[in-house]
């Protein structure tokens, strides 16, 4: 059922997030296996951009990262959170306000990841970069 919603939103939606209301709705309702649903509509069709946002946000390690592509490995393991697919880029149209957020800074953190103000899940798309970042770039 998620799968038809979440596709007629991307159709005929008068705005572009409302994506999430296809899956919001069924985890208001006891939840859905997004990594099932991940790999339906992203990694399966080759939409996958290999950032690995869904294997590092799953808190039960439901993927492997295999090739640059995550691989549901343990589908079971899944507690229905949507996480997955809440954080894919593939699933989210992009932000149109991410420039505001780039000139918003909030005072700097410092979780053991060095100094920061917010966070974003990115990767690079210059060859060059890909080759030398670690994570995305």
């Amino acid at each position: 059922m998620v799968k038809e919603r979440y596709r007629n939103l991307l159709e005929h939606a008068e705005d572009d997030h409302e994506w999430a209301y296809a899956w919001r709705h069924e985890l208001n309702n006891g939840g859905f296996h997004a990594n099932d649903f991940l790999m339906l509509e992203v990694v399966d069709p080759g939409k996958c951009i290999g950032c690995a946002a869904c294997v590092s946000i799953c808190p039960t390690s439901v993927f492997d990262y295999d090739d640059e592509m995550p691989v549901n490995a343990r589908p079971d393991a899944c507690v229905q959170c949507v996480l997955c697919a809440d954080v894919c880029p593939v699933l989210r149209p992009l932000d149109k306000d991410i420039g505001k957020f780039l000139e918003y800074r909030d005072d700097a953190k410092d979780e053991g990841f060095g100094p920061y103000s917010y966070m974003l899940y990115t990767r690079a798309t210059d060859p060059e970069l890909l080759a030398v970042g670690q994570d995305g770039g």
